[in-house]
């Protein structure tokens, strides 16, 4: 029996016996009968993610645009079924990102005003749109929409990295699927940074690769065999041989690979029903076994008390106040055991956090160290804010998929499932880090003036200053002999001061967030532990206060009951 006969005949188990199976429990049911994956599209600008999203999905509309030429998509748009065509726009209602509210609804939406609420030309109004836009959500009647949801993103090798950490890198983890839209050669730079770091940093590992050929590439089949051969082994040596490789077009002569969009389509539910639906098949089993267990518990009181006689019936009672007080003591040594627990993690991550910090900073110097003249040192402060933040939050990203694996490996251990705590736990940066600005108003405007007069001969002491300068010099530096070499040493100076005042920053902010993330996680553990028990004493006193002389008549029943129920239970693990 598979595990979702399994769970279907335990809901007609409960019905049979005149059971009610409770609202939430339905749900979840439902929705495992109709899955909706989410599939985030990703790839590098121009390699056919749009037009992969309007042939598949949209049957051949060409609502999103395509091959524009120039970056401008600034958001990444939700495309799901719906019974009317339609446009929502969902805007940030302040600037703590926490709430958002929805425009107008659009019926019938055409790619120019899907096009104006989602990209832009320049890179500033593009930030400026990403900041002020939450979501956006298109709606088509298009049965091949069924089933999913797909998140169309910005290009991969976007100049703008600030603009892809806010939409692309956020939208990431929270898909069923990442599928990877790469042209019809060998993996490059991009691709394998985003597999090897990226994909992984984020906490999702379930990714497939579509490689898109073009029939003018005139390749033939051996050909099209060979390059994605060569992607597989570039997977295999970076550690992703679990990836697989489809490749595909959409001219139905070329019999080789996939070349009909419903082929395209069936790939890629095919690969989420095979990966993505036993994760969710597990958490609903959970929720089923509870129902049951629930029940049990009340049919055992309940056959208890109709073979007690009403002296013992009283006895019970007081038994069980005193089971109750066992109940609670044993919760607070449970919760005591797993605060100890969280406390380890917490201290481990904390530590971790601070090397990778230390870690990204001290190559972020290195950077500085390297620039071979003064217009590259002044371009590499300048993005200071936008490189660091990335850098950290790629590496931090790391750190959190394995915070969060020990402690759902805590969690199964207690056999414990408490929504949020894992999935609210994050290590992220809050708006700019403050870095950027810092850094230009701590040198003074005339040091970069002085470095761009002697800017070409930077790394060579002693550099030849001519007597103008010279006599500059004089009135600002020590020594009138001053070169380009002591100049970049006075700025790295200032910049090195400002560097480690920004990560003691940076590390009392992670390990505050830190901190409170994990005592909200606390707060509910303690409350899961607790209502746990409680809720079984009360199931328990409940059977046993509506116990009566019908009860009696009824053993039969109950039994019988007890039994089915016991045996769905035992198909679920």
């Amino acid at each position: 029996m598979s595990k979702q006969e399994a769970i279907k005949n335990a809901l007609t188990t409960v019905k049979s016996h005149g059971y009610e199976v409770p609202a939430e429990v339905l749900k979840s049911v439902s929705e495992l009968d109709n899955p909706n994956y989410r599939v985030a599209v990703v790839g590098k600008f121009q390699v056919g993610k749009s037009t992969l999203v309007n042939n598949v999905f949209l049957g051949g509309n060409k609502l999103l645009a395509e091959g524009r030429g120039v970056c401008t998509t600034a958001l990444a748009t939700d495309i799901e079924y719906g019974n009317e065509p339609s446009l929502q726009v969902y805007r940030w209602k302040d600037e703590t990102h926490t709430e958002e509210e929805a425009e107008p609804r659009k019926v019938n939406p055409t790619p120019e005003d899907v096009d104006s609420v989602t990209a832009s030309k320049t890179m500033d109004t593009r930030n400026e749109l990403a900041k002020r836009v939450s979501r956006v959500k298109i709606t088509e009647p298009n049965d091949a929409l069924e089933g999913f949801t797909i998140i169309d993103t910005p290009g991969l090798d976007d100049p703008n990295r600030e603009l892809l950490l806010n939409t692309t890198y956020r939208i990431i983890p929270k898909s069923d699927v990442a599928l990877l839209v790469v042209e019809c050669r060998s993996l490059d730079a991009v691709e394998k940074e985003l597999l090897r770091n990226s994909l992984i940093g984020q906490g999702i590992s379930k990714v497939m690769i579509l490689v898109s050929y073009k029939p003018n590439n005139d390749m033939d089949a051996e050909q099209r065999a060979g390059i994605v051969a060569n992607i597989k082994a570039e997977l295999a040596s970076i550690g992703r041989s679990d990836i697989p490789v489809e490749i595909y077009c959409y001219d139905k002569s070329v019999e080789d690979i996939l070349c009909d969009v419903s082929e395209i389509r069936m790939a890629i539910r095919s690969y989420l029903e095979k990966n993505a639906l036993p994760g969710r098949e597990e958490r609903v089993t959970h929720i089923v076994r509870k129902m049951l267990s629930d029940y049990l518990l009340k049919i055992a009181t309940e056959i208890k008390m109709a073979e007690t006689s009403e002296t013992e019936k009283a006895d019970f009672t007081n038994r069980l106040n005193e089971e109750e007080k066992k109940f609670k003591s044993e919760s607070r040594r449970v919760f005591d055991r797993m605060s100890s627990e969280m406390l380890n993690i917490e201290n481990d991550v904390v530590t971790r956090s601070n090397n990778v910090v230390d870690s990204v900073f001290k190559d972020f110097y290195s950077s500085l160290e390297k620039a071979e003249n003064a217009s590259e040192l002044q371009s590499i402060v300048s993005n200071a804010d936008v490189d660091l933040k990335i850098k950290l939050t790629e590496k931090m990203a790391e750190v959190g998929v394995e915070m969060h694996r020990k402690i759902q490996l805590m969690m199964d251990r207690y056999a414990l499932e408490i929504e949020g705590v894992s999935e609210n736990m994050s290590i992220f940066f809050k708006d700019e880090l403050g870095i950027k600005g810092s850094f230009i108003m701590k040198i003074p405007s005339f040091v970069w003036t002085l470095l761009d007069i002697v800017g070409l001969d930077i790394l060579l002491p002693g550099g030849v200053i001519i007597a103008t300068i010279a006599t500059i010099l004089i009135h600002i530096f020590p020594a009138p002999t001053l070169g380009a070499l002591a100049a970049k040493t006075i700025v790295l100076k200032q910049l090195k001061t400002n560097l480690d005042e920004a990560k003691v920053t940076i590390k009392q902010n992670i390990q505050t967030q830190l901190h409170e993330n994990f005592q909200n996680a606390c707060d509910k553990i303690k409350r899961a532990v607790e209502d746990n028990n409680v809720q079984h004493i009360e199931a328990v006193r409940t059977a046993a206060a509506n116990a009566s002389s019908e009860t009696s008549s009824n053993l039969m029943v109950l039994k019988s009951a007890k039994e089915d129920l016991e045996r769905a239970l035992a198909a679920l693990n």
